[in-house]
């Protein structure tokens, strides 16, 4: 803010001049997935045709002995210009300027897609000044002059009197202030500059420019068919920016139109793990009052927004505190087509292995499996930007091998090892865990040429090829005599259920993390029991504990606290 006084010569040979401007201008920031700004025109993008806004400016007039007149306009399309000179009398600059903002969305989007900023910051500039004098040596007319900036600065009326006097005020002033954004923004000034004398002159300069305050996002696709509205993959992270003309001092991020527990900083199913033992992670407090925000969704919906709420400080006068909207984000999961089966084998003796509670000797198969990635986010001509799709199983297990002790040793072994988060092992009865390792083990693709290839490194496949996988559970009759109490083995039982996943991560887009997400999911079980009769027979009998299941659609991610070996050898 800024006043100032000045005495300058006096002209009384100036001719008259008369000319004015009431126009604005918009700052367009550079910042990612938002291009729309605010004119006073809009012009159709698919037309190209200007509709003008009426009235888009109106207000003010300069005024002296013999002229009444509107602002007109000075030359820089930044600045409101009034400017009175007369030779004989008084001249006065007046009047409320009005200005009005239409929002325009960025070419091909819609108010939809591309919606106005909830909030803006305007910034007013404004000097209204005067001079005049009283012209001749011995003169008694008195000169007086008085202005204001309208925007809070002003200066008191001022006279001099007496032989050959000039006079000179000026006020300037600059305000900062948050305004609602929405489809129209309208600014409201009246300065007020004024003087009398002999030779009389006053100007006004009103310059509002509009900053929209916006939330800048990375890591979302443009879709041209549907007016170019935000599409993400579920398992793409998004980063969300501030986009302020001046500096931040304070930031809050949320999210609308995510479920619970979304948003969320990352899925880790890296095992051991002593960073992230229960894989999902949760925001903190930090991550969301950070300058930046990321994070994932793995869900799909339509209309899910990031919103910053935060304090700028302008060049002059108090903190701001400003709200920011991104685009609405659309977020999408791939369609998956999983087929379960069963394949029959012979029953290893000592074995039994039995899936659906119906037959012994029977393996489930997972697949064909397929994943189909979305038209906007893959092309086939780069591989690249395809998906991975795993299987991910998590099991509980209850298993037993009971004997007739020897020296007063346990007759039955139920335990079995585990590795925990930190990565030491030990031994727990009827254990719940990640079976094996993430991703399940045994993934197999199929070539278009209709062979099957083992997947390589990771067990999984990519989205072009269809995935197979299988398990086997298995429990033997007898075990060996870990503690010296004999190896008359005469009972074994398992009574075991599972949760198979379909996981899937997307191709990373500008650089941005991808995670696994859950797409579908099964629950099945299987038992049985064997006890050794007295003509040293095994009997097999079965516990028809599995409901034959149907993949179905989820979004709840496996979570275990251990992992269970492949292969579990029961202990004491």
């Amino acid at each position: 803010m800024r006043l100032s006084l000045r005495r300058p010569a006096p002209s009384p040979g100036r001719s008259f001049a008369a000319a004015c401007s009431l126009t604005a201008c918009l700052l367009l920031l550079p910042h990612p997935a938002r291009a729309g700004t605010y004119v006073w025109q809009t012009t159709d993008p698919n037309t190209g045709s200007v509709t003008a806004q009426s009235p888009a400016l109106s207000g003010g007039k300069f005024v002296c002995s013999f002229l009444s007149e509107d602002y007109r306009p000075l030359g820089n399309p930044a600045t409101a210009y009034g400017n009175a000179d007369d030779k004989g009398g008084q001249a006065d600059c007046s009047g409320e300027i009005d200005t009005v903002y239409t929002w325009q969305p960025a070419p091909g989007q819609t108010m939809t897609t591309d919606p106005p900023p909830a909030s803006v910051v305007v910034q007013e500039d404004c000097t209204a000044k005067t001079s005049g004098s009283n012209g001749s040596s011995g003169s008694s007319v008195p000169v007086t002059g008085v202005c204001d900036t309208g925007l809070g600065v002003s200066l008191p009326p001022s006279q001099l009197q007496g032989a050959t006097i000039s006079l000179g005020v000026q006020c300037s002033a600059t305000r900062y202030k948050v305004m609602a954004g929405g489809p129209t923004v309208k600014l409201a000034c009246s300065p007020r500059a004024e003087c009398s004398g002999t030779y009389s002159q006053c100007d006004v300069r009103y310059t509002p420019t509009v900053y929209p305050i916006t939330a800048g996002l990375q890591g979302a696709t443009a879709d041209p068919s549907a007016g170019n509205a935000l599409n993400v993959l579920t398992g793409q992270q998004i980063t969300a920016t501030l986009n302020s003309p001046f500096p931040v001092t304070s930031y809050s991020w949320s999210v609308s139109g995510a479920t619970s527990p979304n948003p969320f900083w990352t899925w880790d199913p890296t095992w051991p793990n002593p960073n992230y033992p229960t894989q999902f992670v949760a925001l903190t407090a930090a991550q969301m009052t950070g300058s930046s925000f990321s994070f994932y969704d793995a869900h799909d919906a339509d209309n899910v927004t990031v919103q910053c709420n935060a304090t700028i400080q302008p060049p002059s006068g108090p903190p701001l505190s400003v709200t920011a909207k991104s685009r609405p984000l659309r977020y999408v999961k791939p369609p998956v087509n999983w087929v379960v089966g069963r394949s029959y084998i012979p029953l290893t003796p000592g074995f039994f292995s039995d899936m659906t509670g119906q037959d012994f000797g029977t393996t489930e198969l997972w697949g064909p499996a397929t994943v189909t990635d979305p038209p906007l986010f893959y092309n086939p001509a780069n591989p690249n930007t395809a998906g991975f799709s795993v299987f991910v199983q998590v099991a509980n297990l209850s298993r037993s091998n009971t004997r007739v002790p020897l020296n007063g040793k346990t007759a039955t072994y139920s335990n079995l090892s585990v590795l925990s988060a930190n990565g030491t092992t030990s031994s727990v009865s009827a254990p719940a865990g990640l079976d094996g390792v993430f991703p399940y083990y045994g993934g197999y693709y199929h070539n278009p040429d209709g062979t099957f290839s083992r997947t390589t490194g990771n067990y999984g496949w990519l989205d072009y090829n269809q995935g197979f996988s299988a398990d086997q559970p298995d429990q033997p009759f007898v075990n060996h005599d870990q503690d010296s109490g004999g190896d008359a083995w005469n009972a074994a039982t398992a009574s075991d259920s599972f949760n198979t996943w379909i996981m899937y991560r997307p191709a990373s887009v500008g650089g941005q993390g991808t995670i696994y997400v859950p797409l579908q999911t099964l629950t099945w079980s299987w038992g049985g029991t064997a006890n050794l009769d007295h003509l040293s027979y095994w009997n097999v009998v079965q516990t028809p504990t599995f409901v034959p299941g149907t993949p179905s659609n989820t979004d709840t991610y496996p979570s275990w606290s251990l992992s269970i070996p492949l292969g579990p050898n029961l202990g004491p």
